[in-house]
C-alpha cells in the first residue's frame, strides 16, 4: 500500500525542486498570516523529526517569505523561525499540503543531487531618483561661523551648561541664519535633504511667536522626496555605535553631550518615526528609542515591530520623570533641569 504523505520525512523530498518552483512562479499563496505561521510551523516540525534537513528547511522558509507579499525582511521572518514550537499533530506532510495547495509539485528523490544553501532576494522595484537639496559653501559658512552661532539663544542656553556646545552644533552642521537656528538633514550618504529652521528663547525653548522653516526642493515627475532622520550623516562614521532616537533635533545635539559614545538621531516629529522605521539605514543597528512623555505608546509599538530597545521598559520611572517636568517632557527636558553643567568628554 502506498504509504499516507502525512507520514513522509523531509528527506524523502527533493528540496531542490521544490525551491526552483518557487523561484520561478514567485509563490505568493503564503501571504495571508495564517498560512504564512501555519507554513513555519511545519517546516519546524520537519527539522525537529529530520535533523539534517534542518538547514535545507530553513532556506525553504527564507525562499518562501521573501517571494510572499507580507515578506518583511530576513530578520522577522528569522525570528519567528526560532520562536516557533510545534505541535505534535503537525507533520512534514502539513506544510507539503500547503505547498500543493498554492501550486508547488513535490518530487520524491532520495538520490537528488545534494543541496546548495543560496540567498534568493525579493523582487525589488528600481526606485526613482532621490531629490536633494542645493546649498553651497558659501552659504553654510555664513551660518555656520563661530561668530555667527554665538549670538543665537539656543547657543547660549546650551553653552551655559554644556562646555562642549560648539562640537556638538559642529558635529550636527547646525547653524543660524540671524533669527533662526538651522537643523541640516543629511543623510547616510552625506546628502542634504533638507534643512528645518526654529527660533528659541533665552531659556532654550521653542520661539513660538516666530513660525519654523522648512526648506526643500518639492520632487518632479520620477523623482521622490524622502524623510530621513535628524544626524543620519553620523551613522557611517560611528558604524560600531550603538543608535538612539529621540522626536527633537535639540534633543538629539544635548543628549549626544551627556551620553557620549552613542550616535543620536532625530525625526523631526512624534509621527515621522513609522516612515523613517522602514529605512534600511538602522539594519544591524543596536537600537533604541527614547520617546517623549506623550508619545510613549505609539512608540513602544514601533519598538516591537521593528525588534528595537524601548526606554521607556528599560529606564526606571521613565514616564513619571518626564511627566513630572512637564506632559510633553523629552529627555532633554530632564538633562537640562540637573543643577551641574555636563563636563566636556
Amino acid at each position: 500500500m502506498r504509504q499516507s504523505i502525512s507520514f513522509c520525512t523531509a528527506s524523502d523530498y527533493d528540496w531542490n525542486d521544490i525551491l526552483r518552483q518557487v523561484d520561478v512562479m514567485r509563490v505568493g499563496g503564503l501571504d495571508d498570516h495564517e498560512s504564512w505561521y501555519r507554513g513555519c510551523l511545519s517546516l519546524r516540525a520537519a527539522a525537529i523529526e529530520s535533523p539534517a534537513d534542518e538547514e535545507t528547511l530553513r532556506e525553504l522558509w527564507l525562499s518562501l517569505s521573501r517571494n510572499s507579499g507580507g515578506y518583511t525582511g530576513d530578520r522577522d521572518v528569522m525570528a519567528q523561525w526560532r520562536c516557533c514550537r510545534a505541535p505534535s499533530r503537525i507533520t512534514p506532510g502539513t506544510i507539503i499540503a500547503h505547498l500543493r495547495a498554492h501550486g508547488v509539485t513535490m518530487t520524491r528523490g532520495r538520490n537528488s543531487l545534494p543541496y546548495v544553501p543560496r540567498r534568493v532576494a525579493p523582487v525589488v522595484q528600481p526606485l526613482p531618483e532621490a531629490v536633494f537639496l542645493d546649498e553651497t559653501l558659501e552659504q553654510y559658512q555664513r551660518t555656520t561661523r563661530p561668530g555667527v552661532l554665538e549670538v543665537s539663544n539656543l547657543y547660549q542656553f546650551l553653552k551655559s551648561r554644556f562646555p562642549c556646545t560648539a562640537d556638538a552644533f559642529r558635529r550636527y552642521r547646525v547653524g543660524y541664519d540671524g533669527r533662526r537656528t538651522m537643523f541640516r538633514y543629511l543623510d547616510v550618504n552625506h546628502c542634504l535633504r533638507q534643512i528645518k529652521s526654529m527660533a528659541y528663547c533665552t531659556d532654550g525653548h521653542r520661539d513660538k511667536s516666530v513660525p519654523p522653516l522648512i526648506r526643500r526642493n518639492q520632487p518632479q515627475p520620477g523623482r521622490r522626496a524622502e524623510l530621513v532622520y535628524f544626524g543620519e550623516h553620523l551613522l557611517s562614521q560611528h558604524p560600531d555605535h550603538p543608535v538612539a532616537i529621540v522626536e527633537s533635533e535639540k534633543t538629539a545635539i544635548i543628549a549626544s553631550m551627556v551620553i557620549p559614545g552613542v550616535t543620536w538621531l532625530a525625526t523631526g516629529s512624534k509621527g515621522n518615526l513609522g516612515a523613517l522605521s522602514e529605512r534600511d539605514v538602522l539594519n544591524g543597528r543596536d537600537v533604541t528609542l527614547y520617546p517623549d512623555a506623550d508619545a510613549i505608546a505609539d512608540w513602544r509599538t514601533i519598538a516591537r515591530q521593528r525588534h528595537w530597545h524601548d526606554a521607556s521598559l528599560l529606564v526606571p520611572d521613565y514616564a513619571s520623570l518626564l511627566t513630572a517636568i512637564a506632559p510633553t517632557a523629552d529627555i532633554a527636558d530632564y538633562f537640562t533641569s540637573q543643577p551641574a553643567s555636563m563636563p566636556k568628554p
